[in-house]
């Protein structure tokens, strides 16, 4: 392997809000309005970037704690940082959707947690969006942040899940539609029946999206 492929291209520092959540990482673009969450095998293709690692290095690292092929979960991971322009100048070709799908296909087969960068739209979200907190399963349980019991795990318009809380507010189909603060979600966890046609193609209810300064009342 040459020098020149053996580095790793810089992350992109401008214009990003990184916000730490154990294993997992949320960037948020200020340039786009848009977050990021990255699961465990991403987190860690994101944090080598800055650990003066070789391509070889971090490929190696990853192999040795997610299983399955290192370089083809480094491959995936810089590919969808790219694609969402969160490194510095890549001159890497992206892979074709064919080629990603069959990549992915490779780690599943072998039982691997394949990397995963998952965009939520918040150009409407401003500050407020910053922090928004990720989570994995969909719930109308509370505290779906530690000792928040008023946030609960909802489904967004865009696809990876977020944590909200009650009220809500009016309707929407994505995230931008939603005021300043809120984030669409197909989870109406608050009980309440917004007044619409039984016809209208509508996807969800637009929600205050939860931060890590987020206050419950009572806690």
């Amino acid at each position: 392997m040459s020098r020149e492929r053996n580095e790793l291209p810089k992350k992109r520092v401008e214009g990003l809000v990184e916000a730490v959540m154990a294993d997992e990482i949320v960037l948020y673009d200020e340039r786009a309005g848009t977050a990021h969450a990255l699961n465990g095998p991403a987190s860690a293709v994101w944090r080598g970037l800055s650990a003066g690692l070789t391509r070889r290095d971090l490929a190696v690292e990853l192999q040795a704690k997610f299983g399955g092929s290192g370089d083809a979960a480094l491959t995936l991971a810089l590919n969808d940082l790219s694609r969402q322009g969160l490194l510095e100048v890549d001159d890497a070709p992206l892979l074709s959707s064919v080629t990603r799908r069959q990549m992915l296909r490779g780690l599943v087969a072998a039982g691997v947690v394949a990397p995963v960068v998952a965009s939520i739209a918040t150009a409407h979200a401003g500050g407020a969006a910053v922090s928004v907190q990720s989570c994995t399963t969909a719930s109308c349980t509370g505290n779906c942040i530690a000792n928040k019991f008023c946030c609960f795990c909802a489904v967004t318009a865009e696809g990876p899940n977020a944590c909200v809380r009650c009220p809500t507010g009016g309707i929407c189909n994505a995230s931008t539609d939603c005021p300043s603060g809120q984030i669409c979600v197909s989870t109406n966890c608050c009980n309440v029946q917004l007044d619409r046609h039984p016809t209208a193609s509508v996807f969800g209810f637009c929600m205050v999206a939860c931060t890590v300064n987020t206050v419950c009342i009572g806690t």
